[in-house]
């Protein structure tokens, strides 16, 4: 089940950041070392600022029977932020339904160009509806180099 896009409610920080960090450690080991993945990710505790990150943006969240499955987040100039699902959902087309809601929402409806900094696993997400790989970039967090792409989309 969808849900809104609302200012963050209680508690909605906390579920984001805990689906974050989970999607991070236990989603990505394909594609990145354990080591990476904890400069990713070091605790699934919000850290400073993410509230603010949360209610300057778009978000859209998915649960289900009060199980928290992912959110996606997008801000009002056209940056695609956050696509994060939780590991026990995967493959459930979950990161789509929150996908399509953000690019459809009213706020951004006048936006033709948009961006994300997508990991290997969102690229694929991204590459499904229509989204360019501008450039591989390589991005320091924590003394790790992690690997993601710029990605671009223009609708007509």
């Amino acid at each position: 089940v969808l849900i809104p896009p609302r200012p963050p409610r209680r508690g909605l920080p906390l579920a984001t950041r805990a689906s974050f960090h989970d999607a991070v450690h236990n989603g990505t080991q394909a594609f990145y070392t354990p080591q990476e993945r904890l400069a990713w990710s070091p605790s699934p505790e919000p850290t400073e600022g993410w509230r603010d990150r949360l209610a300057d943006q778009i978000t859209y969240v998915a649960e289900e029977e009060n199980r928290f499955l992912g959110f996606a987040t997008l801000n009002h100039s056209g940056h695609f932020d956050l696509l994060y699902t939780a590991s026990f959902a995967t493959r459930r087309g979950i990161a789509t339904a929150l996908y399509k809601p953000c690019m459809t929402d009213p706020d951004i409806a006048d936006q033709t160009h948009f961006d994300t900094a997508a990991s290997h696993m969102s690229r694929m997400i991204f590459a499904k509806q229509g989204w360019v790989v501008e450039r591989k970039q390589t991005v320091e967090r924590h003394g790790q180099h992690l690997t993601n792409f710029v990605m671009s989309y223009t609708r007509a």
